[in-house]
């Protein structure tokens, strides 16, 4: 599964050159773009199991190197089964303009980041991911921008730790629940709003 990944992202940063010396000038917009994003994503072993994919909320900041090329920096929190956890992820990604008509800017984004789950009974777990995507963006003369992408990635667990609940819960029964960061490969969609500087 690691290969299978490794293999995709190498796929990912190959194309993602060649749109740098293939794709035409795109339509001028603001160096800067900052917005929100939702989305789903689900783990392949939450998809095998029958597990619904989990919301996620986020911001992200964007910084445009030349007319093609940008550089994104994501903070998101995905939704957990339980209040007692949370999961959340930083990515660092660029983002290749492929070529526009008119407004709508087909993308190609490739990224690296970590991922943290946390709970309020003590545990913490820790991974890096890597990912890739396409996507297509609507951007308007004002400096508005709406988008949607769908990705593909591979996370790899740094360390893991089952949540073992207190005694007190049930006296007598010690509970102890796996992690909700999976590790292996994942799919993710979202919609982004932002505002270009």
């Amino acid at each position: 599964m690691r290969h299978a990944t490794a293999a995709t992202f190498a796929a990912t940063f190959a194309a993602l050159s060649a749109g740098l010396w293939l794709a035409p000038a795109t339509a001028a917009a603001g160096p800067l773009t900052a917005g929100v994003n939702l989305g789903l994503s689900q783990s392949e072993l939450d998809g095998q199991a029958g597990m619904d994919p989990s919301r996620t909320i986020g911001l992200f900041g964007r910084l445009a190197f030349n007319n093609r090329l940008a550089g994104q920096l994501e903070v998101a929190r995905l939704e957990t089964q339980d209040d007692s956890t949370s999961i959340r992820t930083a990515t660092a990604s660029l983002v290749v303009d492929l070529g526009s008509k008119g407004r709508l800017v087909p993308t190609l984004i490739a990224g690296i980041g970590m991922d943290w789950e946390d709970s309020t009974y003590g545990s913490a777990n820790e991974a890096h991911h890597i990912e890739g995507g396409l996507g297509l963006e609507y951007r308007a003369e004002g400096g508005l921008t709406l988008g949607i992408d769908v990705r593909l990635g591979g996370r790899t667990l740094h360390q893991q730790e089952d949540i073992a609940y207190p005694t007190d819960v049930r006296p007598g029964v010690a509970y102890i629940v796996p992690s909700q960061l999976q590790e292996g490969e994942y799919r993710t969609a979202q919609l982004k709003l932002g505002v270009r500087f």
